[in-house]
């Protein structure tokens, strides 16, 4: 929406780079009068009065500064890293202002008619409800610390905390996720190849104890690592084969892992 054009394919996942440079991509067009902004808040002033005391509707695809600069510039955004940093960083800087841009234009024009946001999958009073940083998967703890942590963490402080977004495979990555100081809760999401989280609880529960952690497990194994699961703050997403199974579930918790 912020380039003003889509372009729809079989793979809706990847768009070609801005530019053949850093610089080219950084001056990506900004197109602040487009048709599918329009469009957008349109469908989601909609939803919105549609679902009034049913549910809460919220955009998933809120990107982090970070995140948006590696859509634009691609795969050499990594080579851009050790090769002109500085150039990186003023290639975020122009996203995180292009992005606040659209943020606020969705804050001012979408007006909730529930109480709060639901953030991810958490009731929040205010905050940002979705932001995704799948790049964090793609750099080391360092390069993340510093060209996107703070950066992400601006965001979640401008809107008063918010849910991030994450994949397994960034599971290196929680020290820093851990540390931001306006984030509220974040996710693993499963990637092929990766531990699943329940079955690593022992090297998340640091971070589910200065965060709100949100995990998908299955009901027997949230029944064989409770006691573990009781000494973070674990946001459950179980899929259950039955009602009964559901209700079941939700009970052991209440019952071993109370919320004090």
């Amino acid at each position: 929406m912020i380039l003003g054009s889509i372009r729809f394919g079989a793979n809706t996942s990847w768009i070609e780079p801005v530019g053949k440079t850093i610089d080219e991509t950084i001056n990506f067009p900004w197109e602040k009068d487009n048709q599918f902004i329009d469009i957008a808040l349109t469908g989601l002033e909609y939803a919105v009065k549609r679902l009034k005391n049913k549910c809460y509707v919220y955009l998933s695809g809120y990107h982090s500064p970070l995140e948006l600069a590696f859509i634009l510039r691609g795969s050499d955004f990594f080579l851009d890293i050790y090769n002109c940093p500085e150039k990186v960083h003023v290639l975020i800087r122009r996203c995180d202002e292009a992005l606040k841009w659209v943020y606020q234009i969705i804050e001012k024009n979408v007006k909730s008619e529930n109480n709060g946001i639901i953030a991810g999958y958490l009731w929040m009073g205010k905050g940002l409800p979705f932001l995704s940083d799948d790049a964090a998967g793609l750099l080391s703890p360092q390069h993340y610390r510093e060209f996107g942590v703070p950066y992400t963490d601006e965001v979640f402080r401008r809107f008063g905390g918010g849910f991030l977004h994450l994949h397994t495979q960034a599971y290196h990555q929680m020290e820093n996720v851990s540390n931001m100081g306006h984030l509220i809760m974040y996710n693993w999401r499963p990637d092929p190849g990766t531990s699943e989280a329940i079955t690593i609880l022992d090297t998340l529960i640091d971070g589910a104890r200065r965060k709100i952690v949100l995990i998908i497990a299955d009901a027997e194994s949230i029944r064989r690592n409770i006691l573990l699961l009781a000494q973070g703050r674990f946001f459950l997403l179980c899929y259950c084969r039955n009602r009964i199974e559901q209700e079941s579930i939700v009970n052991f918790v209440r019952e071993k892992a109370p919320i004090e």
